[in-house]
């Protein structure tokens, strides 16, 4: 039994379109549920498709297939990304649609990207120009008052700064005959490389600002300390001065970021592999200045040989966002190739500049050690 589904399409799409261009991040799983006690389910029965089975080139024979493509596909890259909603132009062409490719390039990107876990928000800006605040709270801190005695009044210093955003793409093309007649679920798998070349881009700028800060000047790049002892290299005890400080500042040590040799080195220094310190324990210390008790590890070709960075994801950098990822398609008829662009205009701020640190091995910590703007809170 038909619940005519397949019909309404046009209908549920220009619903979806319309929620969507007043920025609600709209599913077509959600808007089935709500407005039409529906699944996905009854939607590819009305339409008699079988995402594992039905081909690319039959789902577009149905009048309104190209609108059920779209909209399957384009809920994956919502659950993919999570970039928001997707801006697609597709010029009403009736072949491989932008949302079609939109899904397994998200999809690859989440398997291939970090660069959300570095952040505690991504905020929408209406420009590639963004000025936003630079706060310096170290005269505010709470001072010691007796009874009847006036409160000593802090400051709060307020800059501004300005973020430019990066246009950030990747595309690839494909002919005709590589994808019509193969199913969708297959032709997916193709484009997943896309997103993790995207993906791999944006985890780069994060880990860019987080080691120079997103100014020219550097006036954001992260603090540099040297190590005990450089002859042997990061030792557990480089690791806790960097989580000691860190706490003192408010901040806890989540992340830690190196190249795939520091990180090699990191997984199987003997404390993190063995999960104890060195030598015998001889009694329990319950240390209450936050200490990580969980770290994240991430591997970044950006981050130079011998350094480590640690951060707090919730204190130090924002993710800024002009435009979330735009879906292109091309045909070129003569030579009878498909080709897909993904594009996005996005950048990455720092926050709080002491939200991180980067430890170098190559240096000794006695002539490296923390600079002013990292000293702990004394009043």
């Amino acid at each position: 039994m038909s619940n005519g589904l397949d019909t309404r399409m046009p209908e549920i799409s220009a619903k979806l379109k319309a929620l969507r261009e007043k920025g609600q991040d709209v599913s077509l799983r959600q808007i089935l549920k709500d407005d039409y006690k529906m699944e996905p389910g009854h939607l590819y029965s009305d339409f008699q498709f079988d995402p594992n089975q039905t081909r690319l080139k039959d789902a577009y024979i149905h009048p309104q297939g190209g609108l059920l493509v779209a909209e399957v596909i384009l809920d994956g890259i919502r659950r993919g990304m999570k970039f928001g909603q997707v801006i697609s132009e597709s010029g009403g062409a009736r072949y491989v649609s932008p949302e079609s490719i939109g899904e397994p390039v998200n999809r690859g990107a989440v398997q291939g990207g970090f660069y959300n876990d570095l952040i505690f928000m991504d905020e929408s800006i209406d420009s590639l120009a963004h000025t936003m605040p630079l706060l310096d709270l170290s005269a505010a801190a709470p001072r010691e008052s007796g009874e009847g005695v006036t409160i000593e009044e802090g400051s709060v210093s307020y800059k501004s700064k300005t973020v430019v955003m990066k246009k950030r793409g990747r595309g690839l093309k494909a002919t005709y005959e590589s994808l019509q007649f193969n199913s969708l679920n297959f032709v997916s798998r193709f484009f997943e490389d896309m997103g993790v070349l995207l993906a791999v881009q944006l985890n780069n700028d994060a880990v860019n600002t987080l080691v120079s800060g997103e100014q020219a000047s550097a006036a954001e790049n992260a603090a540099t300390i040297g190590v005990a002892s450089t002859g042997s290299k990061l030792q557990y005890k480089d690791l806790t001065r960097a989580f000691v400080r860190l706490g003192l500042l408010g901040r806890t040590g989540q992340f830690i970021i190196a190249n795939e040799d520091g990180i090699n080195y990191f997984l199987n220094m003997n404390e993190i592999i063995n999960r104890k310190n060195s030598g015998p324990q001889f009694i329990n210390v319950r240390f209450k200045t936050p200490v990580p008790t969980d770290l994240d590890a991430y591997t970044s070709v950006k981050v130079a040989a011998g350094q480590y960075i640690i951060g707090d994801r919730d204190r130090t950098m924002v993710k800024l966002t002009a435009q979330p990822v735009m879906i292109e398609t091309e045909r070129i008829v003569a030579k009878q190739i498909q080709g897909a662009y993904a594009t996005t205009y996005t950048g990455f701020a720092i926050v709080q500049r002491n939200g991180r640190v980067i430890i170098d091995e190559t240096v000794a910590f006695n002539s490296n050690q923390w600079p002013t703007w990292m000293s702990p809170y004394a009043e």
